[in-house]
């Protein structure tokens, strides 16, 4: 994949790279193309004060998962877990190829399950507590976590 100036500019300012202490939700997902993404929420008052993330993939996804992880940190909880793959793209300003839509797709499904886990380890099984990654999706998905 070939760099973009605007491309540089992205990877050059990573907000919050990396596991989260006392995180408030968590996910991690595997992709089909093998790439794994996580990301950390902590919430307070149904808006996201912080969040993180973390992945074993490529500069797509890295990329990605910065900004699912920078697109939810500030907005309501509501608003976060509407962020779908356009939104990550067009936060990148389109310079990401079309081969590697897939990685922003990831993120979004990750940050859509950090927000599940963290209503499901609250007890509430709502509208945003989604489907329990931990019993299996029926795809590639995983949910191992990054760290112990």
């Amino acid at each position: 994949m070939q760099d973009t100036k605007q491309g540089i500019e992205l990877s050059d300012y990573i907000p919050r790279f990396g596991f989260m202490k006392s995180a408030d939700g968590h996910a991690s997902l595997k992709g089909t193309c093998g790439d794994t993404i996580a990301i950390w929420l902590k919430i307070d008052c149904d808006r996201i004060v912080d969040a993180s993330y973390e992945t074993d993939g490529c500069y797509p996804s890295i990329i990605s998962g910065k900004m699912a992880a920078q697109l939810a940190r500030g907005n309501t909880v509501e608003d976060a877990y509407q962020v779908e793959q356009k939104d990550i793209l067009d936060a990148m300003g389109g310079w990401l190829p079309e081969e590697y839509h897939h990685c922003a797709h990831l993120a979004a499904e990750t940050l859509k399950e950090a927000i599940g886990n963290y209503y499901r380890q609250r007890g509430e099984n709502g509208r945003y507590a989604g489907r329990d990654s931990s019993k299996g999706t029926g795809d590639d998905r995983s949910t191992k976590s990054t760290h112990r």
